[in-house]
């Protein structure tokens, strides 16, 4: 193997993370509650107790179940030329500014991505059709259009992100980005 290859042995391809919450009711029942402990939340403690507390703690409940909820999705980008091989087989359709702008039909190498990318959880077809669904009135997907985009960003974020090694030695150095000069 040459000195270069040894000394960038460990290299792979780019991997992003990103949290799902994949019961997005509950995020309309934190916002209902939420609301409801930030009325109440300036009543006074009686002698029977705190009016909040309750709705605190119903809220600390409702966290919990939104936590235990969400899934992490790990994506890593595909090996380049079939990254391009893939947006070529995918063409931007006519009038589409979002296609011109990634040069592909986003719709099409979005889901490709992410079904592709994803490292982890381990999906099955079956499980991906019920998640993201078919575009049919019989399977939907359980996705709001809001979660899909949330994963088809991290796709092409692990496609597409290069790293800039100059930006990350600032951001790791306090003193360089300090006001005290």
């Amino acid at each position: 193997m040459s000195e270069f290859r040894d000394r960038h042995q460990g290299a792979k391809l780019a991997e992003r993370t990103v949290r799902i919450v994949i019961e997005a009711q509950l995020g309309e029942a934190l916002d209902d509650l939420g609301a409801k402990v930030a009325a109440v939340a300036t009543q006074p403690a009686t002698l029977e107790g705190d009016p909040a507390a309750a709705v605190k703690c119903e809220y600390a409940e409702l966290q919990a179940t939104a936590a235990a909820s969400a899934e992490e999705f790990r994506l890593r980008a595909l090996p380049r030329r079939a990254f391009t091989k893939l947006k070529l087989e995918h063409p931007p359709r006519e009038n589409s500014a979002l296609d011109a702008y990634y040069d592909c039909n986003y719709d099409d190498v979005s889901e490709a991505l992410i079904l592709r990318g994803t490292v982890e959880p381990e999906l099955s077809d079956a499980d991906w059709a019920w998640l993201i669904g078919d575009g049919t009135d019989a399977n939907p997907g359980v996705l709001s259009s809001g979660q899909y985009d949330k994963l088809a960003l991290t796709a092409w974020s692990a496609n597409r992100r290069d790293v800039d090694v100059p930006l990350l030695l600032a951001a790791s150095d306090p003193l360089a980005i300090s006001s005290d000069g």
